[in-house]
């Protein structure tokens, strides 16, 4: 640097002692020779030239950068020496307006013999283009009036400092070729066939005569979906380090254009390719917009390939001037699942009964998510505690719930089979069911059925019968045996009397189902899906319109969607085909009624022995809602009295049961036991 410095020192000497301003080299003899002649401006230009290629890489890479151009060569030289050496004032007596650094007209100046910078207009033009992104004057847009300051950043980079300046450090980040980067697990194949096309449009590029001719590669897929990755690992094998940009930066107005110059520099400096990540689809097509001004200025300055990471929905395609590779990041297949949870996963974090097989066929999670639920698999086993299959499934909730859902809403119960009182024959379909989920991964990936059923893949089940005879907790209880959440649609938040919106709201809602795995259930089913009548006016056009869209998007449907309704009959008959499992559940039995008395009144509920479940279950045809109604209604008043439950706060709770329900008693409704009514 001293010799780029001692060259311009010599020519701005030279300068002010042919225009005769001795006075000024008096003034900064310390620094400007006062003697300089011709001789000496030829001496100290070759022993600027003077450096060793191993040591001094980016010096002469900036040396060679100048070119043929005079101009150029001296504007280096200057804005070293102005950064080195206050001779302002010098190079304010040449032209003003240098400030810290030295503009275009003082170096055209000096090094032109006089000649002003508009008299030389094709070497200052070219000397700006040369220098464009290595001295950034934000503030200044006249060419001949721009500064080029020799900045501290220009300085650490000569100093092999390798560390982004601070005004990028909450916008940028970068990534050198030799980065340790995780494997890519469970879609290597696909990968090397990305690969090897980011490979051959690089050779396409550099075989081009168009100077600016790129390379655009763009990632696309859901989050946490590998995006990133898979850039990294293909640019560390094209030899590419990176500077990252996070597109969101360019929406919230933290970064601009003006601030791209910044990043650009890095690129320039550094050699890295520039990736832009999380690129959203923008309706407005402000992401389109802005992405094609990135490209284009990238694609003047660099020959790297520009890298981006977008969203499954971002639909691009660069400018002419560009070559384009694409590669969509789909969602997992259960094979590719399971290697990427057996190439993260330390199996000796897990219990010995611990089955990969039943994770992989009811949870559908990204790579990202995956390794996330190690990690925090890890935190677990460090604590002492051998973790569970049980402790995965929580995780995996923990990670997929990130509390967006609005028009849904958890249900947690710890209903099993077990606990349900159903006939055999809907227990035998329940059943059923849970065997298809659980072999779902067999007979889609690995006998091929995925190919030939591209929609109706939905596990759909309709819960029909009166009120209270268990289909909501049949719901529950089929979520809790496959090991999944269970989210109830809140009707009340869904559909709207506005055209369109109804639609709009349920489409969120199976999206958020299909990419989070949960059991989607509609209570009162047929609010939604009723019977489609005549069309007479607007209202039924659209009412049926409504319905129509459910009966197709079940079908697209790839989860596991639960209905029940106290009304089948209102249901429309186009369901029936599209709906896998019909479970008619009907009132109970005296048989079923009795075992429902007798497992709410066991337990740690204190009873009297005065009890008489014969009868109870014989006597009142309930449903098993309002048998737990009763019993829980006998229990608070006995609690109040402290005595056990007993008969007598069964038959009053019954009593109150049927007034809610306006049904006609007769004298003999409570038989022998008539005689403990209070009213």
């Amino acid at each position: 640097m001293r010799r780029l410095a001692k060259a311009g020192a010599v020519k701005l000497a030279w300068y002010l002692k042919q225009c005769g301003n001795t006075e000024i080299l008096k003034t900064y003899s310390a620094v400007l020779p006062e003697n300089a002649g011709f001789e000496d401006v030829v001496l100290a230009e070759a022993e600027a030239d003077d450096y060793n290629e191993e040591q001094d890489a980016l010096i002469l890479y900036m040396i060679s950068m100048c070119g043929d151009n005079p101009v150029a060569e001296t504007l280096l030289q200057l804005s070293v020496l102005a950064a080195l050496e206050n001779v302002r004032g010098a190079l304010d007596a040449v032209s003003s307006g240098n400030g810290n650094g030295v503009t275009l007209e003082t170096a055209c100046r000096i090094a032109m013999d006089g000649k002003r910078g508009v008299e030389c207009l094709e070497l200052v033009q070219d000397a700006f283009e040369r220098f464009e992104l290595l001295f950034i004057d934000d503030a200044n847009k006249d060419v001949l009036k721009k500064q080029h300051i020799f900045d501290y950043r220009l300085f650490a980079a000569l100093q092999g400092i390798d560390k982004l300046p601070a005004t990028l450090n909450d916008l940028c980040g970068y990534m050198t070729p030799y980065d340790s980067l995780q494997q890519i697990y469970g879609v290597n194949e696909a990968y090397e066939g990305f690969k090897k096309r980011v490979i051959a449009g690089l050779q396409c590029v550099s075989q081009s005569s168009d100077a600016n001719k790129g390379l655009t590669v763009i990632v696309s897929g859901e989050r946490e979906s590998g995006r990133f990755l898979h850039i990294s690992h293909c640019a560390q094998e094209c030899n590419y380090g990176l500077v990252i940009i996070d597109y969101r930066e360019f929406e919230n107005g933290s970064a601009d254009l003006t601030t791209l110059k910044h990043v650009f520099r890095e690129c320039f400096l550094r050699g890295y390719a520039l990736a832009i990540i999380n690129v959203s689809e923008n309706k407005d097509l402000r992401a389109r917009k802005l992405i094609s001004q990135i490209e284009r200025q990238y694609f003047n300055y660099f020959s790297f390939p520009l890298f981006i990471s977008s969203a499954g929905d971002f639909k691009y395609a660069p400018f002419t001037g560009a070559d384009y590779v694409s590669y969509e990041l789909g969602k997992l297949s259960r094979t590719e699942s399971v290697q990427i949870w057996n190439g993260y996963l330390d199996k000796t974090l897990v219990s010995e009964d611990f089955e990969l097989e039943g994770i992989v066929s009811n949870l559908r999670l990204s790579a990202g998510q995956i390794k996330r639920v190690i990690n925090s698999m890890k935190i677990i086993a460090l604590s002492g505690k051998m973790v569970t299959e049980k402790d995965i499934f929580s995780l995996c909730y923990q990670i997929l719930d990130d509390g967006r859902y609005n028009s849904i809403k958890r249900m947690k119960t710890d209903y099993y089979f077990s606990d349900l009182s159903l006939d055999p024959k809907n227990m035998q379909i329940l059943e059923r069911i849970r065997q298809q989920v659980s072999c779902h991964r067999i007979v889609m990936d690995e006998w091929g059925m995925q190919k030939k059923y591209s929609y109706g893949r939905a596990v759909s089940v309709l819960l029909a019968g009166p009120p209270g005879t268990g289909k909501t907790m049949a719901a529950t209880a089929l979520a809790n045996e496959l090991g999944l959440e269970l989210y109830k649609v809140d009707l009340s938040q869904v559909v709207d009397k506005y055209i369109g919106e109804t639609q709009k709201r349920l489409e969120d809602i199976f999206v958020k189902a299909e990419n989070t795995n949960m059991v989607l259930f509609f209570d009162e089913a047929d609010a939604i899906m009723g019977k489609r009548s005549e069309t007479k006016d607007s209202h039924d056009k659209y009412a049926n319109s409504e319905v129509a869209y459910i009966l197709q998007r079940i079908e697209e449907f790839d989860g596991i969607v639960i209905m029940a309704t106290n009304y089948v009959q209102n249901i429309d008959p186009a369901f029936a085909r599209r709906i896998r499992y019909i479970l008619n559940i009907q009132m109970p039995t005296a048989e079923v009624r009795y075992e429902i008395w007798k497992n709410l009144l066991e337990g740690d509920i204190s009873t009297a022995k005065d009890i008489d479940l014969d009868f109870l279950a014989e006597q009142f045809e309930l449903s098993g809602g309002n048998i737990k109604n009763i019993v829980l209604n006998a229990a608070y008043r006995a609690a109040t009295e402290k005595v056990p439950v007993s008969m007598s706060h069964l038959i009053n709770s019954i009593h109150l049961e049927f007034s809610k329900d306006n049904r006609a008693l007769f004298s003999d409704t409570f038989g022998k036991y008539q005689w403990m009514l209070e009213w």
